[in-house]
């Protein structure tokens, strides 16, 4: 287990406010306190309450954003942390603590670029205690992996964590661990928890395609698709037309030289230039009746994206 704000305290670009507590201060253990309480409620509330309870309440954004942030980041003394990870599960990521950007930020503009590299040499120095090899395998900077205007939403720096003999390390909260360890081997006790026992499996960055059947050349391999090739991929099956502003490319290596024909890739048409996939010959995007509209919307209300 890895517990990336505990390493970064350790290198004094963090400070809880579990540490203030410590020295007599009261409203860090106030702080401690509620976001322990914040934790055990989300707990309860995945494992517990009814599906026709827990989803409107996770629909909810208001209510679960404040959950979430009180849980990852109420421990947190914001007056003297530069650097911070959200700890989350999925793909771990670092954030400058930046003035001018977030809210009690206090790293100044103009020392944003020294902050991030310095995080990024302690990353590469960072060893497992028992096997002495690299913890971390890659560092991304935000540009490296978004383009675009959100851009500056992205984390400061992503990590990709290295394997141990072909197993992953698993992001902990710190301040939910009573070692002050920012690695360490599980104990087989950990495994019955709620947490444990509910995690189908770790999160890797690389996936697997396979198209069969239909239009598809069976036979073909394909290297290089990439996450964002499937939603023009799949706009192609459909005869509909990609927006210039979609990323990703039509994987046209996947279909049969018949559908190929049938549906022919074109460059976009509205001006666009480079960077987007193309356009594809089909029905007019704009097409929809007031009454099909309507229906689009509220199949999406239903499913909660709106």
């Amino acid at each position: 287990a890895v517990f990336m704000n505990r390493f970064l305290e350790q290198r004094g670009a963090l400070r809880f406010a579990a540490s203030s507590a410590a020295a007599g201060g009261a409203s860090g253990a106030i702080q401690l306190r509620a976001r322990l309480l914040m934790a055990k409620l989300k707990d309860i509330g995945l494992h517990y309450l009814p599906e026709s309870i827990r989803t409107p309440l996770l629909r909810s954004m208001k209510i679960g954003n404040q959950i979430e942030s009180r849980i990852r980041f109420g421990g947190i003394d914001w007056r003297r942390t530069q650097v911070y990870s959200d700890e989350s599960p999925y793909f771990p990521a670092v954030w400058i603590n930046l003035r001018g950007r977030d809210p009690s930020g206090i790293v100044a503009p103009e020392d944003y670029d020294q902050t991030r590299e310095r995080v990024i040499g302690w990353l590469r120095e960072w060893r497992d205690p028992e096997s002495g090899d690299p913890v971390v395998r890659q560092i991304y900077r935000a540009e490296e992996i978004y383009s675009g205007e959100q851009t500056k939403r992205a984390p400061d720096l992503l990590i990709d964590w290295n394997f141990d003999h072909g197993y992953s390390y698993l992001s902990g909260r710190s301040l939910e661990d009573t070692t002050d360890a920012a690695i360490r081997r599980l104990a087989l006790s950990e495994f019955s928890s709620p947490e444990m026992t509910t995690r189908s499996g770790s999160h890797r960055p690389n996936g697997l395609l396979f198209a069969c059947g239909g239009p598809f050349n069976g036979a073909q391999t394909v290297t290089g698709a990439s996450l964002t090739d499937l939603a023009p991929t799949i706009m192609f099956c459909q005869g509909l037309p990609s927006p210039p502003e979609m990323e990703g490319r039509v994987l046209a290596e996947l279909f049969k030289s018949d559908f190929l024909e049938s549906n022919v890739p074109s460059a976009p048409t509205n001006g666009a230039e480079g960077g987007h996939g193309p356009q594809l010959n089909g029905p007019d995007s704009d097409s929809y009746t007031d009454e099909e509209r309507a229906i689009i919307e509220r199949r999406l209300r239903d499913l909660g994206y709106i």
